[in-house]
């Protein structure tokens, strides 16, 4: 795993990486999904205190 400046991750199946704005998870056998951050603020209150309560 390479964590800085972006963090990667491989899998079997594809090749994830992220940084805090954008990633991309690249298939094995597929296509490559473009990925954006979203704001928290955009969640759902009860969604929102589920993810504070698992991070907590």
């Amino acid at each position: 795993m390479v964590t800085f400046p972006r963090q990667q991750r491989t899998f079997k199946e594809a090749l994830l990486w992220f940084d805090d704005t954008k990633g991309e998870l690249c298939w094995n056998k597929g296509p490559t999904e473009q990925l954006v951050a979203e704001p928290s603020e955009t969640l759902p209150q009860p969604l929102l205190r589920l993810v504070n309560l698992h991070l907590s």
